[in-house]
C-alpha cells in the first residue's frame, strides 16, 4: 500500500476517535505525500534547470514499470537445458519483477529534454519506505505502447 494511502487510512480510523485533533496532527504527515507526477516534475526541474511551468508530465498506465527497469535475461545454456534449474531461474526472475508491480511510469518533457521515470515506494530499510522517482534505466523502445 502506498505511504499516503496508509496515512489516509490512519486518518479515517483515528477521526472516529478524536474528530477535532486528528486532522490537524495528520496534516503534518500528509505534507510529505506527493503524487508520482509531482515527484517526476520536481526531479526533472532539478535535473535540467527547467521551470516547472514548462514541464509536461504524463502518467503512462499502459506501460509496466518492470519493462523499463529490468531487461529480460536469457538463461545460460546449461540452465536452459535443465528443466528443474530453468523453472527455478524463471521463479527468481518473476520474484524480481514483482518488486515493480505497484510502481508507475511517468514521462516528463520540457526545455528540450524528455525522461521516463519509475515512481513508487522505495524500500530504504527494513520496514521503512519513502516515495520516490528514479530515471528508467531502459526507456521505451519502438514497439512498446506509448501514447503520444
Amino acid at each position: 500500500m502506498h505511504g499516503c494511502a496508509i496515512l489516509y487510512s490512519m486518518h479515517r480510523a483515528l477521526s472516529s476517535l478524536a474528530r477535532r485533533n486528528v486532522p490537524l496532527v495528520l496534516g503534518f504527515f500528509l505534507i510529505g505525500c506527493r503524487s508520482n507526477e509531482t515527484m517526476a516534475r520536481e526531479n526533472f526541474a532539478r535535473a535540467f534547470t527547467c521551470p516547472e511551468d514548462r514541464i509536461t508530465v504524463t502518467l503512462h498506465k499502459e506501460l509496466a514499470a518492470v519493462d523499463l527497469a529490468v531487461r529480460p535475461a536469457i538463461p545460460p545454456k546449461e540452465i536452459a537445458a535443465d528443466p528443474g534449474r530453468l523453472a527455478l531461474w524463471k521463479e527468481e526472475a518473476a520474484h524480481g519483477a514483482a518488486e515493480y508491480e505497484r510502481d508507475a511510469v511517468v514521462e516528463a518533457r520540457g526545455c528540450g529534454h524528455a525522461v521516463f521515470y519509475i515512481c513508487g515506494d522505495l524500500r530504504v530499510s527494513v520496514g521503512a519506505t519513502r516515495s520516490e522517482c528514479m530515471n528508467a534505466p531502459f526507456p521505451p523502445t519502438p514497439g512498446m505502447s506509448v501514447a503520444p
